[in-house]
């Protein structure tokens, strides 16, 4: 039996403190709920190993987490419920700052070196083992099926734009302009990008979809400042390993597959990967691009 199969009953049970503690955010002003994401700012079906990091947004891991000299919370600072941190098994943190709720599996702690600023007498926020807290349910493995399910749906999406890779830059061509302003550019990145890449340039204005079809890449310094963060999806097609150096991304990551391994690096919008490590900064930007269940509909006509 594949050791997966052991272990997501007891995470289910144990990621109890995400969805109940996790109600719509109406009074968020930066970044309203997503179809795709959720509340989530940060979503690991595995292990979140930060160090001198930021998550803006309130992250669910699904595995264990490990994080030193880090800040969590602040794009939704002291949420009256919700759970800055839910972590499924096993969480330990140290130097750090933890800007709301934390539902933490069995044998977590926080040590006394994090500042848990919005705790109360009754939060189990710090130095404390918490099992399965009371009246909050997720399905961790369900939550992972629909991503796995949406990013294959993603991944047969047939590209509407066109693609090149021109002296060290990634272009996105749009797809002609008679196919209207309302509808989603859909590029396919079929072989694996130089090392050397400096860029990614879009020439259009539409909400995009970018599907890499490999299983590793490793970039340092890329400029990504011609995608709209909140109107663009990077989907990684068949898992692999993304390795980033100085690098922003900009745009949301659906990717349940892909294990990232970032130094300096930046997100500009939502992350739902295999797992994350190293120095990384997510910002808790909305989403706004596709509804996945209707992305065929909204393709650009060629």
């Amino acid at each position: 039996m594949p050791p997966w199969r052991l272990r997501w009953p007891a995470l289910a049970a144990a990621a109890a403190a995400a969805a109940a503690l996790l109600p719509a955010v109406r009074g968020a002003p930066t970044s309203p709920p997503s179809p795709t994401f959720g509340d989530w700012g940060v979503i690991t079906y595995g292990n979140l190993q930060l160090s001198t990091s930021t998550l803006e947004g309130p992250a669910l891991v699904l595995g264990s987490a490990d994080l030193v000299d880090f800040d969590i919370g602040g794009g939704r600072p002291c949420h009256p419920t919700a759970p800055a941190l839910a972590v499924a098994g096993a969480a330990h943190g140290r130097h750090g700052v933890l800007k709301g709720r934390a539902a933490l599996g069995r044998h977590s702690a926080l040590e006394r070196t994090v500042g848990t600023p919005c705790a109360d007498g009754g939060d189990a926020s710090r130095g404390v083992t918490v099992g399965a807290p009371a009246g909050t349910g997720v399905d961790g493995w369900a939550t992972r099926l629909a991503h796995i399910g949406a990013s294959a749906s993603l991944c047969r999406t047939p590209a509407s734009g066109r693609v090149a890779v021109e002296d060290s830059v990634l272009k996105l061509f749009p797809a002609p302009a008679s196919a209207g302003d309302a509808c989603v550019d859909v590029f396919a990145v079929a072989h694996p990008l130089p090392r050397t890449l400096s860029s990614v340039q879009y020439y259009g204005t539409r909400r995009v979809v970018i599907n890499y079809h490999f299983r590793s890449a490793d970039w340092a310094g890329v400029d990504m400042a011609t995608l709209n963060a909140s109107r663009t999806l990077h989907s990684y097609c068949g898992g692999g390993r993304l390795r980033l150096r100085d690098t922003e991304v900009s745009g949301s990551v659906l990717a349940p597959g892909l294990r990232v391994d970032a130094r300096s690096a930046e997100f500009r919008g939502r992350l739902a990967v295999e797992s994350l490590t190293g120095q990384a900064v997510v910002r808790y930007e909305p989403y706004e691009g596709v509804a996945l269940d209707g992305l065929a509909a909204e393709v650009c006509a060629v």
